[in-house]
């Protein structure tokens, strides 16, 4: 059995698992080994991709910034436009041609998305506001409850041609009209006081999924809502299905409506990150495992890596990415 780091151990009780079971494959199918090395060790990784701690970013997603400022973390990437943010309320933006944009504002911004004209940020405070890119004026502006305790990985906010979908910090979906500049709903996903942040929301197949951990929530075209109850660890949309992983070992892939398509739980597995390549699905275990699940995730091949994930990690296609070193997918 691999023990685990101290730092490990943190994380599973801020987590708030019942006990410190770890996760005990039966079965290993090989010990990977270290494939390729960065220049500089990550110094915080979000969904689009990492910030090294000289300033460089890795992603798989295209942009022509080759160096974040001193001080400044990447927030997002959306159609070649980058957003970084550093500790004091300091906002930059890239665009595709390599020019940058300077905000100031008054608090750090924890998430944020734009679409090459508005900028939709929620910070630290849970201060929501959208920013007009082309005059720097914020359009709208709606301060939040506060809270007390984030999950490391909020959700960005979600874009379209009429409405903007701020994901606030205490489990609520604000729907903003782009021409009114107005709240026109409300949508609670779920009302936890300690990490019941939004931690996943994105467009998919036509709906629009967003979760807590806790509960996921499904919401359909015509603003019909499914919801399922499910202690998530991870969420993500592959080719064939969303998958959901969750804090019992348990992974789900289900439709847009959240309906189970196929199953698979090893007991204790504490998923933290998945990608897709080849269409076998690879999800690293926090305790230093990853599984390769494929056959509708009936057959799950276990590998060990090299170390335990007690430094922040990028995961994409290509494998991932721990610290300053690649564990390369097979």
């Amino acid at each position: 059995m691999r023990a685990l780091s101290p730092l490990a151990l943190i994380f599973i009780l801020l987590c708030g698992c019942s006990n410190l079971a770890v996760f005990e494959p039966e079965a290993i199918e090989e010990r990977l080994s270290y494939d390729d090395r960065l220049e500089s060790p990550i110094k915080r990784s979000v969904a689009d991709g990492a910030s090294l701690e000289n300033g460089r970013v890795i992603s798989r997603k295209k942009i022509t910034v080759d160096r974040l400022e001193d001080g400044f973390s990447l927030l997002s990437i959306d159609g070649g436009y980058a957003i970084a943010a550093d500790l004091k309320g300091g906002l930059i933006l890239y665009d595709p041609a390599g020019a940058s944009k300077r905000f100031a504002l008054a608090e750090a911004i924890e998430a944020a998305a734009t679409d090459g004209s508005i900028i939709v940020a929620v910070s630290k405070t849970n201060a929501c506001r959208v920013i007009n890119i082309a005059d720097s004026k914020t359009l709208f502006f709606s301060r939040e409850k506060p809270v007390i305790a984030i999950s490391d990985k909020p959700a960005k906010p979600l874009i379209g041609k009429k409405q903007a979908i701020i994901p606030t910090l205490d489990g609520k979906l604000l729907v903003v009209d782009r021409g009114a500049m107005r709240i026109v709903k409300e949508i609670v996903v779920g009302d936890e006081e300690f990490f019941g942040n939004i931690v996943f929301l994105s467009e998919y197949d036509g709906h629009i999924i967003a979760a807590v951990d806790g509960r996921a929530l499904s919401i359909a075209p015509n603003g019909a809502q499914k919801s399922r109850e499910i202690e998530t660890r991870t969420i993500a949309p592959f080719s064939d299905g969303l998958y959901m992983f969750a804090r019992d070992g348990s992974v789900w892939r289900v439709n847009a409506e959240l309906e189970t398509l196929a199953t698979k739980r090893l007991p204790y597995a504490r998923f933290i990150a998945a990608s897709e390549k080849n269409g076998a699905i690879w999800a690293v275990e926090q305790s230093g495992y990853v599984v390769k699940f494929t056959d509708n995730l009936q057959n799950a091949k276990i590998y060990e890596m090299p170390d335990s994930i007690d430094a922040p990690i990028y995961i994409d296609n290509r494998g991932a990415w721990r610290y300053d070193k690649l564990v390369g997918w097979r």
